[in-house]
């Protein structure tokens, strides 16, 4: 597994709360991995275009400016083989998330998931999935 930062991981989403839980989740066990962080789509998508080498991404659906669905599209468009978790506070988008090409889905608080989901799109990131 890769150490010292060598990991990316763009976490876009608009509130601080779940920002602070994600970043103490990432302290740990997967300190290793460097965090980026977008407060809406818009500015997500700036990130991706500008800064290579972005290995996964949380993207949440309710956000300002450009929502997580239509931000899903623009990353697919640019990039159709980044791993991409969409996160939401319910699970009523799940299936239009998955269809609109996100990796995984994950609803919001974090349960005991989490950490098994981030280590499998580690892991599939290192075989080149």
């Amino acid at each position: 597994m890769k150490r010292n930062k060598e990991m990316k991981a763009l976490i876009i989403d608009d509130d601080d709360n779940i920002y602070l839980s994600l970043e103490h989740h990432f302290s740990g066990r997967f300190s290793f991995i460097q965090l980026l962080r977008a407060r809406n789509g818009k500015e997500g998508i700036d990130i991706i275009e500008n800064t290579p080498g972005i290995d996964f991404i949380l993207l949440d659906y309710k956000m300002p400016v450009q929502d997580g669905l239509e931000t899903l599209k623009v990353i697919r468009n640019y990039d159709s083989e980044i791993p991409v978790i969409m996160m939401s506070g319910n699970d009523v988008i799940k299936e239009k998330a998955l269809e609109f090409g996100a990796t995984h889905f994950i609803e919001k608080p974090f349960s005991n998931d989490f950490e098994s989901l981030i280590e499998e799109t580690i892991s599939n990131k290192k075989k080149g999935g």
